[in-house]
């Protein structure tokens, strides 16, 4: 029996009654509801009216021989011939946003043929991210679209980008805050609660509640759910092994570097100290050598003018015995 197996013939998942709707598997069961998609995409874009949608294929085959395929979590198309693609990041990766442009670019050219117009339906990539952009600011939502960057204004309505930055979703959010504050704090906890607090009030709550309740979880749907667990914790644990290691490797360099430093800016500052110290001191024994000799050249000279020897020690301070050496 793998680990997953016995994960779940253990039921150790029902300690939790709610799923992580981050995962791949809870958020796909939740979100490829159609009434949940629609009062979501009504929710992040307030100016759409969605009257009716419809799942469509997430593979995408490039038309070139070596081209890069696509496989998107979520698509949709809704009566009015607009394409939603709607994704689930749990961590920046580079180029991030180039690959949202790049899957974009399937849903556009999946809409024109030979013989007609580039007259596109609108095309929305929506991304719930599980970390902030490090290309914006903080902020719940990011808005981005093909415009002037002089002027601001939008030059394709048909394309546009939205990010939902769950990082930025309030702590204990009550029923005065917004709905998107609340419904981005529902999906960022959901695997938290025991119950649906009170001022979570409307359909799309009810439906992400139902949809993760994992004691309505069909046994196939369970075991891949843990399995996302696991593969998610496992991530997890690389990350934070990859961070420490590289905290303490680091460390490591930053004293190392520091104490060689250390050692040459010691050396340097030493021997400066050294040649003031010698310097003084040298001119300090050089003058007492100086001052010296001129007395015993002033002694030498009163001695030969025949004055008395005590009258000389007493105007140069040098004692009979150093008079008589002389």
């Amino acid at each position: 029996m793998d680990a997953v197996s016995e994960l779940c013939s253990k039921n150790c998942a029902m300690k939790q009654r709610y799923a992580k709707l981050t995962l791949d598997t809870s958020f796909k069961r939740a979100f490829k509801n159609k009434g949940t998609l629609k009062l979501f995409l009504e929710m992040l874009i307030p100016s759409l009216r969605v009257k009716k949608l419809r799942f469509t294929s997430t593979e995408h085959l490039s038309p070139f021989k070596d081209g890069k395929n696509s496989r998107i979590d979520i698509e949709a198309t809704d009566s009015e011939g607009r394409h939603y693609d709607i994704e689930m990041q749990l961590a920046n990766q580079p180029d991030f946003m180039k690959r949202m442009f790049y899957y974009s670019s399937f849903l556009v050219q999946e809409q024109i043929t030979v013989g007609r117009s580039y007259n596109f339906r609108p095309v929305y990539i929506i991304i719930i991210s599980a970390f902030t952009p490090d290309w914006d600011d903080e902020m719940l939502l990011h808005e981005y679209t093909i415009m002037n960057t002089k002027t601001g204004r939008t030059m394709l309505e048909d394309m546009r980008y939205l990010v939902l930055d769950l990082t930025q979703a309030l702590d204990s959010p009550d029923e005065n805050s917004s709905e998107l504050d609340k419904l981005a704090y529902t999906i960022l906890n959901m695997h938290n609660f025991h119950s649906k607090p009170d001022f979570l009030k409307g359909q799309i709550y009810d439906n992400l509640f139902k949809s993760a309740e994992m004691s309505m979880f069909e046994p196939d749907r369970l075991k891949q759910y843990l399995k996302d667990n696991m593969l998610e914790f496992d991530r997890q644990e690389q990350l934070r092994y990859a961070v420490e290691k590289a905290t303490e490797e680091g460390m490591e360099k930053g004293m190392e570097e520091g104490m060689k430093k250390g050692r040459k800016e010691g050396m340097k500052e030493g021997m400066e100290k050294g040649m003031k110290k010698g310097m003084k001191e040298g001119m300090e024994k050089g003058m007492e050598k100086g001052a010296a000799q001129e007395k015993n050249a002033i002694a030498r000279a009163m001695m030969e003018e025949g004055i008395p020897t005590g009258t000389i020690a007493r105007i140069t301070g040098l004692s009979e015995e150093q008079l008589a050496a002389l």
